[in-house]
């Protein structure tokens, strides 16, 4: 977990400023972009000049899976990412040093699974005990991890556009925990349960909570499923 004024903060905000004059630059040069976000249509535009003719919006949402997400009692708990991306190792940071120590204090059978990420991509010397790092995973495997957990959990703080990886885990009808971010340009699934990163136990009872419902964590899939498919017809 990054402090707000932290180096890594820092370099990652340089590197975000010099990629926007980048894109600029190449937006203004190019006949056409085409926009996988709603939400990067209107900035893409500006910096376009204001040549909305250039700018193409691709439909994001992703189709249901044929075989959905089902309850299973495992108390699994799922985040999926790359620690290269600066975004998901301070996701990873606040989730394995702040938040499942917490809930381990709550609920000590809970488990986060991390799929895309080792404990060495980020240098940390303690993990706690219900933390585990899968590293890479194949596709299947990765299929599997979604089936086969019964939350998933998305607290990114900074990054730009639709998060694909919280529309994938959408597709298969998972409930999902997340902060503001993580569902910005996807609020059309509403309500979710939001992450309070100022209040840690109560996120972590949250979470504990949801877990030992499967009638609430039913309730919300078939809420996504519904809403999802809803959003497929208006914008067909």
């Amino acid at each position: 977990y990054s402090p707000l004024f932290s180096i890594y903060r820092g370099v990652f905000l340089l590197d975000h400023l010099k990629m926007k004059s980048f894109e600029k630059k190449i937006i203004r040069e190019v006949s056409g972009i085409v926009c996988i976000s709603s939400i990067d249509v209107d900035e893409t535009v500006k910096l376009a000049g204001g040549a909305k003719d250039k700018v193409i919006h691709w439909q994001e949402l992703n189709t249901l899976k044929t075989e959905l997400w089902k309850y299973t009692g495992a108390k699994k708990l799922l985040f999926v990412g790359s620690a290269s991306y600066f975004p998901n190792r301070e996701a990873i940071e606040w989730l394995v040093n702040i938040l499942m120590p917490e809930i381990f204090k709550i609920d000590p059978q809970i488990n986060l699974y991390l799929c895309g990420s080792s404990a060495s991509d980020i240098n940390m010397p303690t993990v706690c005990p219900n933390v585990n790092f899968l590293g890479f995973v194949s596709d299947s495997a990765l299929e599997e991890c979604h089936r086969e957990s019964d939350l998933f959990i998305s607290p990114i703080r900074l990054g730009g556009g639709i998060k694909m990886k919280v529309l994938d885990v959408l597709s298969y009808g998972m409930p999902v925990v997340a902060s503001e971010e993580s569902m910005r340009g996807i609020e059309f699934i509403n309500p979710f349960p939001a992450i309070d990163f100022d209040d840690v136990h109560a996120t972590a009872l949250m979470i504990v909570n949801l877990l030992s419902s499967e009638e609430h964590l039913n309730k919300f899939s078939k809420l996504i499923v519904k809403q999802l498919n809803d959003e497929m017809v208006n914008r067909s």
